[in-house]
């Protein structure tokens, strides 16, 4: 312990009632449910002013542990001291801490005010960037691992380095009291379970974080707890460290690596610390800890539905593993556990993959029973015109769908600088053969070519997207056999498959482009539903929202829609598809800012509505929700134009 000299705090002070008094204040919280802290609060004063006599006389001793044994996430035995004994480790807590903490090395990240897991992977970040100069350059990171520190840590060690602070003979004897009444082994270990035995541990790794610092000159140097971490540039210079460090907790501190712990690692393949795996850019949850949260999710949703847990019980755990993930990368995890949940203690959630896979089968049996009847299988034409990447991705999707189920697709790709006359007379081609079921012309076009002439130019016997002036006003009007447009034939299908009715539902459609939002409103009436059609500047969307029982937003604007637009017992169909930063809904933090990611999000703020909905209600996700229905009904439009 580096530093600072002796302190004048003394047994008085740590025993003194109006400490005792606030060590129970501290100690209580979010623990009166108990059967023994409420007893002991039945009678609170008496108790305190008890404890207090026996200490001030001398004749207090430590009652007996109570041993338990967790084995999630791995096996650990739990000694846990009586509450009188637990309220009077938080008085000691509370002494010690100001006395020893200011010493510590800045970047010890365990029991430490405002500091923690999530505050030690942050830091661990920006030492990541500033020794790659943002991942850059190549660099590594040493992570080590004390073996069964608490069982280890040793009494006298820990004594001597205790009274290097604190001088009262008192207050000493009585903190070997403490230490003393607990052993693993002889004259070792720490009880898990003691709020002292958070502090002990720091002051007892105290001084290895001084010996790191100052004598290894190890700048960018982490600890939590009895795992700490070390980056530098230098592969050789982090071997070399090695024998030093294990050296000095072995002569010094009686304590030694685990060696199926230790490793080297270049910081672009990830570090595993702290529950959450650090890559460049982003980080995401470790495996083991994800399956085990999955697990966990499980066994409580089985233990609700056999009436053991209250759903407030359920909720809890949820919201702790939510809580978790919102610190790293888990779309895709919180999309699982939404799932698993759906229609139990949240909103249903409409899976449009799921509904996709179940409907594509009957899709198929239709395509086979075409290739049976005309020797050949039904085909799709799409014309790409130039070179965009998300034109791209949407063909490469519709490809992968229609090898699902077995129909064939003819990729026309023109070139960017193509003419408007060059272009219909490609799709005069496609018009003209009789082997080509449906022609799609896949949008945005170049800014040259007139839109609407290209549209038109397809046959409306072969329009498989619905989008033709002909086939515009067949469905306008509502006439029988119309092909509609894909996106919104998919909502009306995704409903149907979820038993979804909106017979005489008020419905605000958000949205009113002639692509998506004038076609949805049309199926939407055609369903029975009474349809409001708003847009993003709608000046009283609020209201509009919040009177409706289903709300479908197909603007393109993320968070266009929050937990404010509404209301228990909603269906919200969430249409749009926006491409964000992984970071851009979180207050940007200057020094821990991470390098931008991309992901898909759509108009609703999914997190924030969700625990609005309730039970009764229900939400499309993004992605994973309309997206996938778009493209099964495309080839739902294209069997409909082979009868």
């Amino acid at each position: 312990m580096s530093g600072g000299g002796h302190h004048s705090c003394d047994f008085r002070d740590v025993i003194s009632v109006a400490n005792l008094f606030s060590a129970w204040e501290e100690f209580c919280c979010g623990k009166r449910s108990g059967k023994d802290v409420a007893a002991f609060e039945l009678r609170l004063e008496e108790n305190i002013f008890r404890l207090h006599e026996s200490l001030a006389s001398g004749t207090w001793k430590p009652d007996s542990y109570t041993v338990s044994v967790i084995q999630d996430p791995k096996k650990r035995t739990i000694h846990a001291a009586s509450v009188r004994d637990r309220v009077l480790y938080q008085a000691v807590y509370r002494s010690l801490y100001p006395i020893f903490d200011p010493e510590f090395v800045h970047d010890v990240y365990s029991s430490r005010d405002f500091k923690g897991t999530h505050a030690g992977v942050k830091r661990l970040k920006v030492f990541a960037r500033k020794i790659s100069r943002n991942y850059t350059r190549p660099a590594f990171a040493l992570k080590c691992d004390v073996r069964r520190f608490f069982d280890s840590v040793g009494h006298q060690i820990l004594f001597s380095l205790i009274s290097k602070k604190i001088s009262d003979k008192k207050l000493l004897d009585f903190i070997y009291a403490i230490i003393d009444s607990f052993h693993h082994t002889s004259g070792k270990g720490l009880p898990l379970g003691n709020v002292t035995s958070q502090l002990f541990a720091n002051i007892y790794m105290d001084e290895f974080d001084q010996f790191a610092k100052h004598r290894l000159k190890a700048k960018y140097y982490i600890r939590y707890c009895d795992d700490f971490v070390i980056l530098d540039d230098s592969r050789e210079v982090l071997e070399r460290l090695i024998q030093p460090i294990s050296v000095f907790l072995r002569d010094k501190l009686a304590l030694e690596i685990h060696p199926r712990k230790l490793e080297i690692r270049k910081l672009h393949q990830g570090v595993d610390f702290l529950g959450y795996v650090s890559l460049p850019h982003y980080k995401v949850l470790r495996t083991r800890t994800k399956k085990r949260m999955l697990r966990k999710i499980e066994e409580a949703k089985i233990l609700f539905k056999a009436g053991t847990i209250s759903k407030d019980k359920l909720r809890n755990i949820v919201a702790s593993y939510l809580g978790m993930l919102s610190h790293c990368e888990s779309w895709s995890v919180r999309n699982q556990i939404h799932a698993m949940l759906s229609g139990i203690m949240s909103a249903k959630l409409l899976d449009g993959r799921m509904a996709r896979a179940e409907l594509a089968k009957k899709l198929a049996l239709k395509v086979a029973a075409f290739k049976a009847a005309h020797g050949f299988p039904p085909t799709l034409a799409i014309i790409q015109v130039g070179d965009r990447s998300d034109t791209a991705s949407y063909i490469k999707a519709k490809k992968s769908f229609a090898v699902e189920v077995d129909i064939e697709v003819r990729h026309v790709h023109l070139k960017e600088n193509i003419s408007q006359d060059e272009s219909i007379a490609e799709i005069d081609k496609l018009n003209n053969d009789k082997k080509v079921s449906g022609i799609i012309v896949q949008l945005p076009l170049p800014s040259e070519i007139d839109k609407k002439a290209i549209i038109d130019a397809v046959n409306p016997a072969k329009d498989a997207d619905g989008l033709t002036s002909s086939s515009v006003n067949r469905w306008n009007a509502n006439k029988s056999g119309a092909i509609w447009p894909a996106t919104a034939r998919g909502v009306r299908e995704l409903l149907d498959f979820y038993k979804i009715s909106l017979k005489d539902k008020k419905v605000c459609v958000i949205g009113r482009s002639e692509l998506v939002g004038a076609p949805i409103a049309a199926i939407i009436r055609k369903m029975g539903g009474l349809v409001t059609v708003c847009h993003s500047k709608t000046t009283d969307l609020l209201k509009e929202t919040l009177a409706s029982d289903v709300i479908i937003s197909a603007v393109g604007k993320p968070g266009l829609i929050t937990a404010a637009h509404v209301k228990q017992g909603q269906i919200i169909v969430d249409v749009g598809i926006n491409e964000i930063r992984a970071d851009q809904s979180a207050r940007a933090d200057k020094l821990n800012e991470e390098i931008p990611r991309r992901k898909l999000v759509g108009d609703v703020d999914f997190n924030a509505v969700l625990p609005i909905l309730g039970d009764s209600g229900a939400i499309t996700p993004v992605p994973g929700g309309v997206g996938p229905m778009t493209v099964l009904a495309l080839f739902e439009n294209l069997l409909d134009l082979c009868k």
